[in-house]
Formats: structure tokens, sequence, C-alpha cells
């Protein structure tokens, strides 16, 4: 019966030591593909960064060129918007030195009130 114990103890404990050897490989090739996976993690979190910081120096870039342009389209309409305008009833006198138009002179405000009396109709009435 000893032997017969012994055989059947000897036998349970080759199965489990098998199993127990193929959960210990299962388990070891989990762990090894975990760190794989943990590497491949850091690296891609570390990329991901890198293309936040990518991304929010081009944001920053973007922001500051449309600022740039507004400004400077400001400053273009302005500027041909105070060059363009003409009043009616004012004569625009151009001075050309040496052949070449220089300067553009505008009768005084004087001139156009003495201008405005003489030629209206109450003046003449």
């Amino acid at each position: 019966m000893k032997d017969l114990l012994s055989g059947i103890k000897d036998e349970i404990v080759m199965a489990l030591s098998k199993q127990i050897e193929v959960l210990e490989s299962r388990i070891f090739e989990r762990e090894v593909e975990n760190d794989k996976l943990k590497v491949e993690s850091k690296d891609l979190n570390k990329k991901l960064s890198d293309q936040e910081e990518v991304n929010s120096k081009l944001t920053y870039s973007i922001v500051k060129n449309e600022t740039k342009r507004i400004n400077i389209e400001n400053e273009a309409n302005q500027y041909s918007c105070s060059n363009n305008i003409i009043i009616s009833g004012i004569s625009h006198i151009e001075e050309v030195v040496e052949g070449k138009k220089q300067i553009k002179q505008f009768e005084i405000a004087e001139e156009n009130t003495k201008y405005i009396v003489k030629t209206s109709k109450w003046a003449s009435s």
C-alpha cells in the first residue's frame, strides 16, 4: 500500500511539476511581453510630448504671424486711406520740381472761405 501511495504521490507530483513549469514559462513570456510594452509605451509618450511641444511652438508662431499680419494690414489700410482722401471743393495743387511731382499742397482754409463767400449766391444777392 505504501508503494501504491508513493507511486500515486510521485505521479501527482510529476503532473503538478509539469503544470507548474508550463505556468512559469507562460508567466515569464508575459513578463517579457510586458517589459517590451512598457518600453514601447515610454517611447510613445516621449514622442507624444515632443509632438505636443512642436505643436505648441507652431501654434504660438501662427498666432504671432497672424498678429503681425493684422498690424501690417491695419497700417497699410490707414496709410492708403489717409493718402487717398480727396475733399471735394478744395483744389489740389501739385508742385513740380525739376520735372517731377514733389509735394501735393492744398489751399489754406482762408482762401477756401473767401472763394466760397465770393461765389455763393448769398454773397451775390
